[in-house]
């Protein structure tokens, strides 16, 4: 996993690696559930999904808690 961004000194960012693409950034405050499974997705080597608005979900190769650990990490206590 790459290292969490920071850009412009407002918006937290970090990277994480789409199943079926490279390597993306996230914005941690828009990241709202994180799921070790969605039931039907039919995404075999997922290790988790971020959803990030109401129905949508992106498949990512970490599982949880890397997901939950690099999320924590850049968002303010």
């Amino acid at each position: 996993m790459g290292d969490v961004l920071k850009l412009a000194g407002r918006e937290q960012f970090a990277e994480f690696r789409r199943c079926r693409r490279e390597s993306m950034g996230m914005r941690a405050s828009a990241i709202g559930w994180v799921p070790p499974r969605i039931f039907g997705a039919g995404i075999p080597n997922a290790g988790s999904f971020v959803g990030l608005a109401p129905g949508w979900a992106t498949a990512l190769k970490e599982d949880v808690d890397t997901v939950c650990k690099s999320i924590e990490q850049i968002t303010p206590n």
